[in-house]
């Protein structure tokens, strides 16, 4: 199963992630560095690149940058189709840029045809203590890094940030009669700064912020010649009263339904997303976690399962509206039911065709399994009412069987074959979006067409006497 294939595009995006804390110029020099390589690989028509984030413009999924965080950058190939298949330059480019750039996260996909779901691998942590639920991330990344297909796999915790640590020292406070309102209000104007007034500037009210003047670009120095008033209005050395010792501190604490979360995504690679959901759940539901933390799946396979559930529901009301059709034209509550049958010979004809093409089963393939609910029924209508008409003319039961096949084998074939022609430009198109809808009508209109001249005359046959000894 596979909900929407790779694209097949010409363009060839291609993520940079620097360690925590590069520089926006030393995330240039490396983008700069990679664009250049890849100027020379042979297919490379040209290269956009952004430093600094990402640039959703590029795919039109966005209206400006994303991401934007100094190790960030993004790369994007515009490739020459006819000579080279990007698929295999997926996995080629990030071997041989990983090994000339050790250290530095750099990942080439391909796009999707279809509407964005999320990550191939998904999954969300939920737990309270932040210690515990960093530990239980490493562990579960560390085990569904060794899963076959899996690539790329990372968590939204990232790397703790470099801060500074204030150990206030509440007896000398108390005697420097410091409080702690004008203890942060100092701390905040070497920050962000605090607001001191407004500005009118006839249109608008602006804040007038002040902000502690940075000498250098070393913060201790900075906290080291601040002073804090105290309640005479005298200065007191900031370093008197607050010892200050770096540090390191989470950059945020992610959330997700109101619960404290740490999200696992990942790529695939080689493997449909389902093999590789497969086994990362198996692996999941091993391990033992603590009272008090769950996991639950989330991305494309998620969104996998709510499509296909309410396109098993959209096709059950597809079902039951041709059903109701067909009671409507033969007053008969069996016949309707014979004539479903060609549905069931349908659908297990598309399973066959892209089992033999090995394509996975998909949206589109979806679409086209629903598709043939209304378009195979055609035969068994049209079988079943020339035999009525027959019987109704009193002829025999098998002569009349014998009659409606051999009046209607040619029409049925015809019909048939003129969507099967029609069709199959689609399917040998190559197209991964639209190939799989040609596949699965073609195959299902083809096995349920074969075999509907031997099926519905036969439970026709068998449904009749049944009801003629019932008589």
């Amino acid at each position: 199963m596979e909900l929407f294939p790779a694209a097949n595009r010409e363009e060839l995006p291609i993520e940079i992630r620097l360690p925590k804390g590069s520089d926006v110029e030393e995330t240039r020099v490396v983008v700069e560095e990679i664009q250049a390589w890849l100027r020379q690989q042979p297919g490379v028509k040209e290269v956009s690149a952004c430093a600094g984030a990402k640039a959703n413009l590029w795919f039109g999924g966005g209206t400006g940058l994303d991401g934007v965080v100094n190790e960030n950058g993004q790369l994007v190939a515009m490739m020459d189709l006819d000579q080279v298949n990007t698929t295999e330059l997926v996995d080629q480019w990030k071997d041989e840029l990983s090994s000339k750039y050790p250290g530095v996260d750099i990942y080439p996909w391909e796009l999707k045809s279809g509407p964005p779901v999320g990550s191939p691998i998904e999954v969300h942590l939920y737990g309270e203590d932040i210690t515990e639920l960093r530990a239980l991330t490493q562990q579960l990344k560390e085990k569904i890094s060794k899963v076959p297909g899996a690539r790329d796999v990372q968590d939204n915790f990232g790397l703790d940030n470099n801060t500074l640590e204030f150990q206030v020292n509440k007896a000398m406070m108390e005697q420097k009669m410091v409080t702690y309102t004008d203890l942060s209000r100092t701390l905040r104007l070497a920050g962000g700064g605090i607001t001191i007034g407004q500005f009118d500037n006839g249109k608008n009210l602006i804040d007038i912020n002040m902000y502690a003047e940075k000498p250098g670009n070393d913060p201790l120095t900075v906290f080291q010649h601040l002073t804090v008033p105290n309640a005479v209005g005298s200065q007191v050395p900031l370093s008197e009263i607050v010892s200050i010792k770096p540090s390191f501190g989470i950059q945020s604490i992610p959330h997700r339904n109101l619960s404290r979360s740490v999200t696992i995504t990942g790529d695939v690679r080689g493997r449909t997303t389902t093999e590789v959901m497969t086994d990362v759940t198996a692996i999941l539901n091993e391990s033992k976690l603590p009272q008090g933390y769950r996991w639950e799946s989330g991305g494309e396979m998620t969104e996998q399962t709510d499509i296909f559930k309410s396109m098993g529901k959209l096709s059950i009301i597809v079902v039951f509206l041709i059903f109701i059709q067909i009671v409507i034209q033969f007053y008969s509550l069996s016949l309707p039911l014979l004539i479903m049958s060609t549905v069931y010979l349908a659908t297990a004809g598309s399973l066959i065709g892209l089992f033999i093409t090995s394509t996975p089963l998909g949206f589109m393939s979806m679409m086209g399994v629903i598709s043939l609910s209304g378009i195979v029924v055609r035969n068994g209508i049209v079988l079943i009412d020339f035999i009525e008409k027959a019987r109704a003319e009193g002829v025999e039961l098998k002569e009349a069987v014998l009659r409606g096949g051999e009046a209607r084998l040619r029409p049925i074939l015809l019909t048939s074959m003129t969507a099967v022609a029609g069709l199959s430009p689609l399917a040998l198109s190559g197209n991964p979006l639209f190939a799989p809808l040609g596949i699965t009508i073609i195959s299902g209109l083809v096995f349920s067409t074969m075999l509907t001249l031997i099926i519905v005359p036969s439970l026709y046959t068998a449904l009749s006497e049944y009801k003629d000894k019932r008589k």
